[in-house]
């Protein structure tokens, strides 16, 4: 089994043992995760090469793994720039000391549509998801 069948594997792992679990108040950190989990709607690029694809497919998350022995700090202008050359996908750099609520385990690029972004933030503002956020990180996400 490569690093890369490892890593999608343990990925997995970490979402439904960590990510999925962790609650804010009454509400799952990541509220679409399971769903996209059990719905095979997460797609993963090894991306050690450096190449972060511009196309989800089918899926409604990409993962592109950059790899445990990075420099993360490389990445952020590089993320910045596929944000701005990009107005319709999200990118978001998770690493390993990202990440308010729930530690990635690795470092990862993680790319969505940002219009569904958008759409599921706005209906987690009709409920009370955010109200257990610091006011500095909900700034910071929703700016994103």
């Amino acid at each position: 089994m490569t690093d890369f069948e490892h890593f999608k594997l343990d990925f997995i792992k970490w979402m439904y043992t960590q990510l999925e679990p962790a609650k804010i108040g009454n509400h799952p950190v990541c509220p679409y995760a399971q769903f996209a989990r059990r719905k095979d709607k997460i797609g993963f690029i090894d991306s050690r090469s450096g190449v972060i694809a511009t196309d989800l497919g089918n899926k409604e998350i990409v993962i592109h793994w950059i790899g445990d022995d990075v420099d993360v700090s490389k990445y952020v202008s590089l993320v910045e720039n596929l944000n701005k050359d990009n107005p319709l996908l999200l990118y978001l750099l998770s690493t390993t000391l990202s990440g308010r609520f729930v530690k990635n385990f690795t470092n990862c690029i993680f790319v969505q549509n940002r219009l569904d972004i958008e759409r599921k933030r706005t209906y987690l503002k009709t409920t009370d998801y955010y109200n257990n956020w610091p006011v500095d990180y909900l700034k910071s996400i929703i700016e994103s």
